[in-house]
């Protein structure tokens, strides 16, 4: 078990980040929190931590303008810093809002988990539904399972912390279960397979267990510390943040090159329901973003 976890969410080993590895998101699936979900355009959460450190006098007001999966947020939140971020991209900022969770209350994220995963266990499994793309990624044994989590999901959510945190869980795993091939950025590659593939029972548990214990980690760090604002909108406007408020811009910008940001979230937004198809991922995602 310890092995299957270690391959979902690699043990602690914080240390200082080599200056060229400083916009590399790999680090960071060493650290608490950061490495709940796999963003291959983020960057060193260390670094990012190091220049709030940094900043010469009172703690700064960071604002974060491409907030990703919540990179400056967390580092701003651990190091006693006010910050804003704003992000484009709905699925992400979804990732980043459940990541900000993390100092919610560990018991009631436990006990929300234990409900889904009873649940789940009665749901009778329906994958007809399923995008193409979702069929192709995942045995029809391990799709069933995956269907039974996320109607079980569907079924318990509340509006919680506890809910984000859940589901964070459930999306965090979508590749780790496919037994076909992932390309370094994200893109599902049907035509490759992989030789071992976790249960998505036991890659879900394990997740969430995970998550638990970043948690418990995490808790005896400033309780009173303030909490990021996270905004979903546009980085042009920056409407939501207080004029004259900031004091650090922490960010990795997106890049006009041959990176689709929209593409990157393909697979879990097609499992979870939220696009059926390509066109409706340009709808939904691509139009609001760089590209």
């Amino acid at each position: 078990m310890d092995s299957i976890q270690e391959s979902l969410f690699p043990a602690s080993d914080a240390r200082t980040v080599p200056e060229e590895r400083t916009g590399s998101f790999t680090d960071n699936m060493k650290l608490p929190v950061h490495r709940w979900f796999r963003y291959s355009a983020g960057f060193s959460a260390e670094w990012a931590g190091s220049l709030i450190a940094a900043h010469k006098g009172e703690l700064p007001v960071v604002l974060d303008p491409f907030a990703g999966s919540g990179t400056t947020l967390i580092e701003a939140e651990q190091h006693g810093a006010r910050a804003y971020g704003i992000e484009a991209h709905p699925f992400v900022a979804r990732i980043a809002a459940a990541k900000l969770a993390y100092r919610s209350s560990r018991e009631a994220f436990a006990t929300h988990v234990l409900k889904v995963e009873d649940v789940a266990r009665g749901m009778m499994p329906n994958t007809e539904h399923y995008p193409e793309l979702v069929r192709k990624c995942y045995t029809e044994d391990s799709l069933q399972k995956l269907d039974q989590i996320r109607r079980a999901y569907e079924f318990c959510k509340d509006g919680s912390e506890s809910t984000s945190l859940t589901w964070l869980a459930l999306v965090s795993i979508l590749r780790a279960v496919s037994h076909v091939g992932t390309a370094p950025w994200q893109y599902v590659l049907p035509n490759k397979s992989k030789k071992k593939v976790l249960d998505p029972v036991v890659a879900f548990d394990l997740a969430a267990r995970a998550i638990g214990e970043d948690m418990r980690v995490t808790e005896s760090r400033d309780r009173h510390a303030p909490r990021a604002s996270l905004i979903h909108g546009d980085a042009r406007t920056c409407e939501g943040i207080p004029d004259d408020s900031v004091d650090l811009v922490v960010t990795s910008p997106p890049y006009a090159n041959n990176y689709d940001y929209a593409d990157a979230t393909r697979l879990e937004m097609s499992f979870m329901g939220e696009v059926d198809s390509w066109s409706d991922l340009k709808d939904v995602v691509r139009q609001h973003l760089v590209r």
